[in-house]
């Protein structure tokens, strides 16, 4: 159990708090196996390491890792810190790589709980972690103390206890706090800007509806113009934005990864097409993870080379919708999450039930015919 009278046993809440943040990771990735394999998939890991595999076995694994950190045999605590060490460093080289990805997928670390957008925030985290596991490591082999070793001693200092305490509660904060709230540029600011929606250039190019050029204020909405970026369809055919919506407007909702998130935007894509029949609706992945076997899904999937589209439109993560015009302006958000895009959509069919028919695009159009196919 080694000497109780050690005062590196007030440190004791440092293990602790990675036993807790362990078995936390564990529940939520059994929880969420689907979650953790996507995730294991687009962090990029060796090839060896199927994602599948990998989401079976990492939820016991960190389960007795938390157990092993827990002993009051010194040599078995011993051996739980080199390996949470281990743990912990992989953790933080797979964070530190996937912040070089552009976009950057969601990491899956804890399944649903918190903010598993790979950031900063998530790579100090990780950090933090590794820098716990460390110091787990000296108190085992350094200073031969066990975290039993915190109910038994009577003499720790305070200061370090209180040091622990920090510990903890810095830790509880990166992995529970939700995500930062992200500025959207949505529609809601004005009620009627989808309808613009229906906006149609002139044989010139020149816009038929005029674009207001004085100082925007406030909450007011700014319409930019669509940029120029490429998606592939079904048949990996490359469309432009602006060929996508130079007949009718097109509601664009991306996803980045194969958290059950996704499954749930997939699972509503038919069911906003179908409420929004003046607007095409389409799904965009930047990884090809595929229609999910999701009904309805398959012939409405683009793909996003490389993410190009996704940061041209400056989209804010997975799952998020912007609403291109047929006027070669972005009409409409972006907006971030299953549900405000469910009021995205709501608030597009409000101002389009109220708003003049549009005109009729000719059944010979080139793409009315691509419409037919996608």
């Amino acid at each position: 159990m080694g000497d109780v009278s050690n005062p590196a046993a007030a440190l004791t809440l440092v293990p602790i708090t990675l036993v807790l943040v362990l078995l936390v990771s564990a529940v939520a990735k059994l929880k969420a196996r689907a979650s953790t394999a996507s995730a294991v998939r687009l962090l990029r890991v060796p090839g060896f390491l199927k994602p599948e595999w990998v989401a079976a076995v990492l939820p016991p694994a960190e389960i007795v890792l938390a157990l092993g950190m827990l002993s009051p045999w010194l040599p078995l605590a011993r051996v739980a810190a080199v390996a949470a060490v281990m743990l912990f460093a992989a953790y933080w080289v797979v964070i530190a790589r996937a912040m070089t990805f552009d976009p950057r997928p969601s990491c899956g670390c804890f399944g649903q709980i918190g903010d598993q957008r790979v950031t900063a925030k998530t790579l100090w985290r990780n950090t933090v972690l590794l820098a716990g596991a460390a110091v787990f490591g000296w108190m085992t082999w350094a200073q031969s103390v066990t975290v039993f070793s915190f109910f038994s001693d009577a003499t720790t200092r305070e200061w370090l206890l209180l040091l622990g305490a920090a510990y903890l509660v810095l830790v509880a904060w990166f992995v529970l706090s939700p995500p930062s709230q992200v500025r959207q540029r949505s529609s809601r600011r004005r009620k009627n800007r989808p309808a613009d929606a229906h906006d149609h250039a002139d044989g010139s190019g020149a816009t038929a509806t005029a674009v207001d050029q004085s100082e925007p204020t406030e909450d007011e909405y700014v319409r930019v113009p669509i940029p120029d970026a490429i998606l592939l369809d079904p048949e990996r055919d490359p469309h432009t934005l602006l060929q996508l919506a130079a007949q009718q407007p097109v509601l664009l909702v991306f996803i980045t990864c194969g958290c059950p998130s996704t499954y749930e935007t997939w699972r509503r894509l038919p069911e906003w097409a179908g409420r929004l029949p003046q607007v095409r609706v389409l799904g965009v992945e930047t990884y090809q993870l595929g229609d999910l076997d999701i009904a309805g899904v398959r012939e409405r999937l683009f793909y996003d080379p490389a993410g190009k589209a996704f940061q041209a439109l400056t989209m804010p993560g997975t799952s998020s919708a912007i609403l291109l015009g047929a006027d070669r302006l972005v009409a409409g958000g972006p907006v971030l999450g299953n549900d405000e895009i469910e009021e995205f959509v709501a608030e597009i069919e409000e101002a389009l039930t109220q708003a003049a028919p549009a005109d009729p695009v000719p059944a010979d159009a080139p793409h009315a015919q691509v419409s037919d196919t996608v």
